[in-house]
């Protein structure tokens, strides 16, 4: 079942960058497809159709450009492993597509070449399946494991057949997600190139695209440290592309459309009494160990990846479930060993008290925090 899983994804990667590819053939190319083209072709449009050149609709899309590069570098980096570590993969996606869309920006827009990539990324990294979830941790975790690089919990793997194919499986994985966020942003960097070509005073027009971006940056630290998940990520950058299609009825609907689907996807539980918190910084998933449906323990995750436990080792709990401990002697414990040392200090400092399992040892062994 894992092949099949591996086998969807890495097709269906290929299939959306070569769809990517596709809408930016070379002009009066005729196409394979005629049928799959006029259907495509309802969704172009010029800048001119959206009702031409103003400093408004370029600070709109120079917002939404920055809000969405944000969007991207932090979602994607929660979700798939190899991005958390490697964030400037993102960001050179986003930079190559944003270049590309300005090197295009006088040949039609198509808005396909938007909603087709966000729509991938979405049931990518939040379609509620344990096989899809399992899969994306096996790619990224075969690169690590024959490389130096230090993934947690993915040990150093022989060179071996299986081995370098789980890899090269891996780095295949990397690129087409890498290629799929690029293509997202060829339309907002042929919208900002067109907007800044037209502009009757270039410098004002740079001047205004800097500062709207500056406000994209702004507007997305703000929804952060308010503790905000994706969900409502999305439905700011669908407001704002509603807003920038509002003369096109039918780009209007296709974009609430598209945003709508990736805000439902990412308002999907986590699971069964699994709760996802959103830092400023980090993704954290806080998933209960049962036993006999008893919360023994509870596991942290940092941008899905294992990170701590939060223990109980309270003597009541303890006394209550002798089994629990039962492969390593209580006081021996990490958490416990410091005050068969050093018992009942008056004081303990605490570098870093994590999920608190050291401030409870130091309670719980007659210190004062």
């Amino acid at each position: 079942m894992e092949r099949v899983w591996v086998g969807l994804v890495l097709i269906a990667g290929i299939y959306v960058n070569l769809f990517g590819l596709w809408l930016y053939r070379t002009p009066g190319e005729a196409s394979r497809w005629p049928s799959l083209q006029r259907w495509v072709a309802q969704f172009e449009f010029s800048p001119e159709t959206l009702g031409g050149f103003s400093y408004a609709r370029l600070a709109l899309i120079s917002l939404l450009g920055l809000f969405l590069e944000l969007l991207m570098i932090r979602w994607i980096s929660s979700e798939i492993t190899t991005f958390a570590y490697f964030k400037n993969f993102v960001l050179i996606a986003c930079y190559l597509g944003f270049g590309l869309g300005c090197y295009l920006s006088r040949r039609l827009i198509n808005l396909m070449a938007l909603c087709v990539p966000l729509i991938a990324l979405s049931l990518l990294c939040e379609f509620p399946s344990d096989g899809l979830r399992d899969t994306i941790r096996q790619l990224t975790g075969s690169i690590g494991a024959v490389s130096q690089v230090d993934y947690w919990g993915v040990p150093s793997l022989p060179l071996n057949i299986h081995n370098v194919a789980g890899a090269f499986s891996g780095s295949f994985f990397v690129v087409c997600v890498f290629g799929v966020i690029a293509l997202l942003f060829i339309p907002v960097g042929q919208l900002v190139g067109w907007f800044l070509e037209h502009a009757s005073d270039g410098i004002f027009g740079y001047t205004v695209n800097i500062l709207a971006s500056l406000a994209g940056i702004v507007l997305f630290t703000l929804l952060c440290f308010e503790f905000q998940p994706p969900s409502v990520w999305f439905v700011v950058a669908g407001a704002a592309a509603v807003c920038l299609f509002w003369k096109l009825p039918k780009l209007r609907w296709t974009a609430v459309a598209t945003f709508l689907f990736c805000v439902v996807l990412t308002s999907l539980p986590a699971g069964n009494d699994t709760k996802v918190y959103w830092s400023p910084y980090q993704k954290l998933t806080l998933q209960p160990e049962r036993d006999a449906g008893e919360i023994l323990s509870w596991k942290i995750s940092t941008n899905s990846t294992f990170y701590q436990q939060i223990l109980n080792l309270s003597d009541r709990f303890v006394a209550a479930h002798p089994d629990y401990s039962r492969n390593e002697a209580l006081k021996w414990s990490r958490y416990n060993l410091p005050y068969r040392f050093f018992p009942h200090p008056a004081s303990v400092l605490l570098l870093g008290a994590g999920t608190g399992n050291d401030a409870a040892a130091a309670l719980r062994n007659g210190g004062a925090t």
